[in-house]
């Protein structure tokens, strides 16, 4: 079971009242989840294809919300757990403390205080996916028309080099370096990804997220506020497969899988053994011309094996 589909991905574009979703935090999305893989589970035994427990995979911040799942079921008889095993991909939990890493905690910590403060003001809802979805729209409708949205609109470029500038740079305050959705260079472009993908995805995202959610995250990377998430971390022993691309997470979402209490845990990092700001990206591991070869394959493997 994959986690992609929240009750919050459903919410329409024109929805302006977001008090609903105050406390829409990850800990909710945990109970949807294990109320889904319960359905699930019940659906395959009654149509003949048993009743076995099920992996569970999250990609970028449901990474989090897999470790939280499958920490949340040691509290429970093991007759009622529906998880067999995990697979976060480009996703942690904790960051390693060693002084290199300091600086990375530091933004996430910023930004968890950020979309604190943002809650205590009554915001709720995330805009970016918005943002996104203008950009894509423009790429799509006008490429070459030049770009009137900041940053971009001071750089002579067009409206679908500006959204392929937001594909391959890194955030203002990136939780890793060079953190980037695809691996590219404005000379070349993508370098691991068919743009246009992009571009359809752009128009396709979900316009809403909860801030609470993203909260949630960043405070537990954080690691200096309480927060639910992680409360049974070191308990799971679940089967763990990692995966990461090192131009986005990538390593350092290695150390989570260690603060479990697992004994079978792998970990499968794509990279082009380039420069880290150009290296294979967050979202490349999905969209890449190789990913099939790179990551498909792998996962897989894993999941015959497990």
């Amino acid at each position: 079971m994959c986690i992609r589909d929240r009750a919050w991905t459903l919410l329409p574009l024109e929805t302006e009242d977001f008090a609903f979703m105050e406390g829409w935090g990850m800990e909710r999305d945990v109970e949807h989840t294990m109320a889904g893989m319960r359905v699930a589970r019940l659906i395959r035994g009654m149509t003949g294809q048993g009743y076995d427990r099920m992996n569970l995979l999250g990609y970028c911040c449901t990474a989090s919300l897999v470790y939280a799942a499958a920490g949340m079921e040691t509290q429970m008889e093991p007759v009622l757990r529906n998880i067999s095993g995990i697979v976060p991909v480009e996703g942690f939990m904790k960051y390693e403390p060693t002084a290199e890493n300091e600086q990375w905690r530091q933004n996430s910590c910023t930004a968890a205080a950020g979309l604190k403060a943002a809650l205590e003001g009554g915001t709720f809802n995330v805009t970016d996916g918005i943002g996104m979805m203008y950009m894509a729209n423009l790429a799509l409708t006008a490429p070459d028309d030049p770009s009137a949205i900041p940053p971009f609109d001071g750089m002579g470029v067009t409206n679908y080099q500006a959204f392929m500038m937001a594909g391959f740079s890194p955030p203002e305050n990136p939780d890793t370096p060079f953190w980037h959705y695809f691996g590219g260079t404005m000379e070349e472009g993508f370098l691991y990804s068919d743009p246009d993908r992009f571009v359809r995805l752009g128009v396709n995202l979900n316009p809403h997220m909860p801030l609470r959610h993203l909260y949630d995250a960043y405070a537990c990377a954080c690691n200096e506020e309480e927060v639910s998430i992680d409360d049974y971390l070191g308990e799971i022993r679940l089967p763990i497969l990692y995966i990461g691309a090192e131009g986005g997470v990538g390593s350092y979402g290695v150390y989570s899988t260690g603060l479990t209490a697992a004994g079978d845990i792998t970990h499968h990092i794509v990279s082009k053994g380039v420069d880290r700001a150009i290296d294979y990206g967050h979202a490349d591991i999905w969209m890449g011309d190789d990913a099939a070869e790179l990551v498909w394959e792998v996962l897989a493997g894993w999941l015959d094996d497990h």
